[in-house]
This record gives structure tokens, C-alpha cells and sequence, in this order.
């Protein structure tokens, strides 16, 4: 089993070879990120249930995920949750791929006109 240093060297290896607009979506692709989303989909809709990294960590694959999942339906946007702390989030909008910051606009649009 790989130590942490050889998993870290990893992951840097990976994102070096990244392009600016790849590296724009890995920072859709963790646990806080999704925390930070859940957080964002509270504050346009209050009766939204807040996640934290925590929840998310110990709970993968349970109703905080769908929830997640489905608020941004509300707003329009597929999403397409990794969780952990490697791969990216996905954000669609009329199936088109989009920045997690066009998605974020997008729902702010829709909640507030």
C-alpha cells in the first residue's frame, strides 16, 4: 500500500499535466467543495439542509448526497458528485458541461431573477 507521500507525489504528478480549465473543475471534486456547495444551495434556499465536510466524509452515497444532487436540479444544473478528494464535480446546464462558477451564476439567476 502506497504512503502518503507517494499518494500526494501522485496526485501532483496528475495535476500538472492539467490545463488551466481542467484545473478550474478539480476544485469541484471534494468533500468540502461539495460542503461549500451545499452551503451556496442553503443560501438561496433556506429550507435547504446545510452539509458539512464531515457529514459527507463518514455518510458517502446517503440521502446528503441526493440532496445535494437535487437541490441543483431545482436550479437547472445535472450534477455529478465524486466524492473524496481527487476526481472533479461535474456541473451541467442543458447538458452542456459548465464551470462550477457558470453553474453557481446560474442557480443565483433562477433563485433571485
Amino acid at each position: 500500500m502506497a504512503n502518503r507521500e507517494e499518494i500526494l507525489k501522485s496526485i501532483n504528478e496528475k495535476l500538472e499535466q492539467l490545463s488551466d480549465e481542467q484545473l478550474e473543475q478539480v476544485a469541484g471534486g471534494t468533500w468540502q467543495q461539495t460542503s461549500d456547495d451545499a452551503h451556496f444551495l442553503h443560501t438561496l434556499n433556506p429550507s435547504f439542509q446545510d452539509v458539512t465536510v464531515v457529514a459527507l466524509m463518514f455518510e458517502p452515497g446517503t440521502s446528503l448526497e441526493r440532496g445535494v444532487i437535487n437541490e441543483w436540479k431545482k436550479y437547472g444544473v445535472d450534477y455529478e458528485w465524486h466524492s473524496g478528494a481527487v476526481y472533479d464535480n461535474k456541473y451541467k446546464i442543458n447538458g452542456k458541461e459548465v464551470s462550477r462558477d457558470e453553474a453557481y451564476n446560474h442557480a443565483k439567476s433562477i433563485a433571485w431573477g
